[in-house]
């Protein structure tokens, strides 16, 4: 319309005004809308790729774990994490065990892996060992990157669905590592568990506890009263 009329052919040329340049200038307006269309479409894309981005460094951040700035105590003995094999990790403000053959059960525990089913178990037992370290060479550093862990876990007998775990089980340097938490600890295990700024996260398993005793000299090959 052109000043309330309907521009009809012949009133386009009455007003002098050719076709072909209606034409071009509706081609025109075309183009120009599908040239926003193409860049909104652009910049949706661009939004896309940034959320995927700060999702995928958001992620990374949370999988980071750190050796603990406190003192942790099992059962008594002081564990160092700076040159230790597997140091005990610090994640999500959580301290986490190494899950390894020794560390298990010295805390009462054992684990087993169903290739089968692709299914890691922890249980509670009456079972025992020595403390044992296995320290490195070099000191760990105060920061590792985590891996959350994508296979089954049963604790207890109990499945547990890790990828919904407020803290989940993780592993590092190719070992398990299991969340101290107040749940499993306390609930699971039945450890006696405190922690405080001036002692740090002190331990107590129910398991017997072993100690390394060292013997006095014994007089040739047989041990007499009072040498042993």
């Amino acid at each position: 319309t052109f000043n309330g009329s309907e521009l009809t052919t012949s009133k386009l040329n009455e007003l002098g005004i050719n076709q072909y340049y209606i034409k071009k200038l509706v081609n025109i307006e075309l183009f120009n809308i599908n040239k926003q269309s193409r860049l909104l479409k652009k910049i949706f894309v661009m939004i896309i790729f940034a959320l995927m981005v700060f999702s995928a460094t958001a992620y990374a951040e949370n999988s980071t774990g750190k050796l603990p700035d406190f003192d942790v105590s099992f059962n008594g003995q002081v564990i160092k994490s700076d040159y230790r094999e597997y140091p005990l990790i610090v994640y999500k403000n959580i301290t986490y065990v190494p899950m390894t053959y020794y560390d298990c059960r010295y805390l009462g525990l054992t684990t087993n892996w169903d290739n089968e089913t692709q299914t890691f178990s922890v249980n509670k037992e009456n079972i025992t060992c020595v403390y044992r370290d296995f320290n490195r060479e070099t000191a760990n550093k105060n920061k590792m990157s985590l891996k959350v862990c994508d296979f089954n876990i049963v604790v207890n007998g109990k499945s547990i669905n890790n990828s919904a775990e407020e803290y989940p089980l993780v592993t590092f340097r190719g070992v398990t590592y299991f969340p101290l938490t107040w749940r499993f600890a306390v609930d699971e295990f039945g450890w006696d568990y405190s922690f405080d700024p001036e002692n740090g996260l002190v331990i107590n398993s129910s398991n017997p506890h072993t100690q390394i005793i060292n013997l006095p000299n014994i007089s040739g090959s047989a041990a007499f009263d009072g040498e042993y």
